[in-house]
């Protein structure tokens, strides 16, 4: 049997969240695989640690907590939809055993469609990590990059902990951080970008379905026509980037839906989804007109 190790980092505001993600990942592998989650913790509260724990062990998972120290990361710039728990994933080769060499990333607005042992099989022994394109990026002058470099999305990242922890890669981003944060637009992503430049491999875009990916025309990235058709029509991971998720009533995303339907299998899940559903039809037309009268 498989060990998968999965990390993700959440605080209490996230942590429903977290559940529909984990939910989607435990009932999208159907190969013989064991799941160790550790969630760097920002702040989630006792009753939410239980139920997680209550869904972990319905599944047969081990699920373990470990408390980040703030102080760490005060300083660090954050923003309306992306908080100081993005910064956790910095710091998980000094926060997890020695003993673990390789480890699965997932950031909390994500649902697993795909059996994430084909990801875990992927060879990364001459890389850092392995991770999907962030297209059309124009943060490569700005981080001293080559224009042509390519950029990765963070939310979705296969380790190779142990060359990270070799390359001493979590204290270059926290050098970066700091020497930079006016810099950091884009958070984490940005300072892992900086340092890891030549060091990450590059996977197939349905193992991280960004949003901006629906109209993206292929030679706006490294994408053949085919692996971007196959993300959008199959994605094996879907990942909620922008500010408006699928638990906002006015997000329209193409996937929001299959959010929605994996969250009424967790505890978190809503009590009438129907009638909430039928609300937020009618409420979104109401708001639709407010913001063109208002001009928004």
């Amino acid at each position: 049997m498989n060990t998968v190790f999965v990390v993700t980092s959440a605080d209490n505001r996230y942590s429903r969240h977290l559940g529909v993600m984990l939910t989607s990942l435990f009932t999208s592998t159907s190969s013989h695989a064991k799941f160790e989650i550790i969630v760097l913790n920002g702040g989630i509260n006792n009753k939410n640690i239980n139920l997680l724990r209550v869904m972990a062990e319905k599944y047969c998972a081990n699920i373990t907590f470990i408390t980040m120290d703030q102080h760490t990361f005060k300083s660090y710039p954050i923003s309306h939809h992306i908080k100081r728990a993005a910064y956790y994933r910095v710091s998980m080769s000094e926060m997890l055993d020695n003993s673990i060499h390789k480890v699965l990333y997932l950031d909390c607005d994500i649902i697993v469609k795909d059996d994430v042992c084909k990801l875990w099989k992927t060879d990364i022994d001459d890389y850092s990590l392995a991770a999907v394109e962030d297209p059309k990026s124009n943060r490569q002058k700005t981080l001293f990059l080559p224009g042509d470099a390519l950029y990765f999305n963070s939310g979705v990242m296969l380790i190779n902990l142990k060359r990270w922890r070799d390359n001493n890669i979590g204290n270059k981003a926290h050098d970066f951080i700091r020497k930079h944060p006016d810099l950091m637009l884009l958070h984490d992503q940005d300072a892992l970008n900086a340092v890891l430049y030549g060091d990450w491999l590059p996977l197939h875009p349905k193992w991280n379905l960004q949003t901006i990916m629906f109209g993206l025309n292929h030679s706006e990235s490294s994408f053949s026509c085919q692996e971007l058709h196959e993300a959008i029509t199959n994605p094996s991971i879907i990942h909620f980037t922008t500010s408006s998720k699928p638990w906002d009533y006015m997000n329209e995303h193409p996937y929001a839906e299959e959010y929605r339907s994996i969250l009424q299998q967790t505890e978190w899940r809503t009590r009438f989804p129907g009638i909430v559903r039928r609300i937020n039809d009618l409420r979104r037309p109401v708001k639709r007109l407010l913001f063109r009268i208002l001009g928004l």
